[in-house]
């Protein structure tokens, strides 16, 4: 048994890491998927995710933008979450 299996058993598991597995959107390419893996765990500015990432800032840019047209994610005073 892993920790995950514990943490699902004992429902200690964070709603939005659920999201991560199973409710995962189709992606345009591995960047939204890496943002999205990262938000999944927790809000992130811009500026954070970038550093993490290790993405061009315009890249990072277009597809949050991108993400938040389609749904995925929602921009609150620069703080990203899956939304």
């Amino acid at each position: 048994m892993s920790a995950d299996d514990i943490l699902i058993e004992y429902q200690i598991v964070d709603k939005q890491l659920s999201l991560l597995t199973t409710m995962r959107p189709d992606f345009a390419d591995e960047i939204q998927e890496k943002l999205y893996e990262i938000l999944c765990r927790d809000s992130c500015n811009m500026e954070s995710l970038v550093e993490v990432t290790g993405y061009d800032i315009s890249l990072v840019m277009n597809a949050l933008a991108l993400m938040e047209i389609e749904g995925i994610l929602q921009n609150s005073g620069g703080v990203y979450r899956i939304g």
